[in-house]
């Protein structure tokens, strides 16, 4: 096959805390079935990571004072679950406990977990899988 009639290869790269806030914001839901097959239909061989945050005792009682330990581990298998099932179709997961930070300007703790180093890492190396194969390149942060 020609050069010109190669499909493109592509990386996506899902940061779910950033996706969800827009969600919520714009009252959408992602199908992430459905976009994976649009994404097959059009690159070659894509590779789908997906970034999130899995509950912490500290971000479940910091929230709620009232919780139980068997809320939190009911949140934290219900985010399992949904990660197995994003494995199920393609993508490879990335997580890590949601961390705590003081803020001291707030006076309360923030929770927080960041993938930077992760995500930047992953899509280098995309970047360079891509390059050395030759393909030409379509990545995508999410």
């Amino acid at each position: 096959m020609s050069d010109f009639l190669k499909k493109p290869k592509a990386y996506v790269f899902v940061d779910a805390s950033n996706v969800h806030y827009y969600l919520v914001k714009q009252r959408w839901n992602i199908n992430w079935e459905k976009f994976r097959k649009y994404c097959k239909n059009r690159y070659e061989s894509p590779r789908f990571f997906y970034y999130e945050g899995i509950p912490s005792k500290f971000q479940c009682f910091d929230t709620d004072l009232g919780a139980t330990i068997s809320q939190f581990m009911k949140a934290k298998q219900r985010k399992l679950n949904y990660f197995k099932y994003l494995k199920s179709i393609s993508f490879k997961i990335r997580w890590k406990p949601v961390g705590r930070v003081y803020d001291n300007t707030a006076g309360m703790f923030k929770h927080k977990c960041d993938f930077g180093v992760e995500l930047t890492i992953d899509v280098l190396t995309g970047w360079m899988i891509m390059k050395l194969s030759g393909f030409s390149a379509a990545m995508g942060v999410l």
